[in-house]
């Protein structure tokens, strides 16, 4: 049999047509990353906020139990409204988790899409073209 080559998927050798242009894979892999970094940072979150609701809402939920398995038939309603604003506090509770879960993942797309801009040189004011910054009347 005859000995086949393997080129690699990537390689950093350009193409007869693409000499002079740089390799264009490092940048774009590393977008990849990026965007990949941050679907793990969505599911993370996402993990994170059900772990806390969930543990947030079962606690309600015991309370609750606790509450109707020690009051009798006559108790239950004067115990309405203390039950409903447990269940009131409980909601808070999650929606606070929530708040905060999204504050923590926008903090990190925030560093993510630093990071994205980076990989673009920009330009110092001296570089960029000459824009008019006033408008010109008709």
């Amino acid at each position: 049999m005859g000995e086949e080559t393997m080129t690699p998927f990537l390689s950093d050798c350009p193409a007869p047509s693409d000499v002079g242009k740089g390799f264009v894979a490092e940048p774009a892999i590393n977008v990849g990353m990026i965007l990949a970094h941050a679907q793990l940072q969505c599911l993370a979150s996402g993990l994170r906020l059900g772990l806390a609701a969930t543990g947030i809402l079962a606690r309600g939920q015991l309370r609750l139990l606790s509450r109707l398995r020690f009051s009798s038939a006559e108790e239950l309603p004067e115990e309405l409204g203390t039950v409903v604003d447990e269940a009131r506090g409980c909601l808070r509770e999650v929606a606070e988790a929530v708040t905060v879960e999204l504050s923590q993942l926008q903090r990190s797309f925030g560093s993510l899409d630093e990071a994205a801009r980076n990989l673009v040189p920009r330009l110092d004011d001296s570089e960029q073209p000459y824009r008019r910054r006033c408008k010109v009347k008709p």
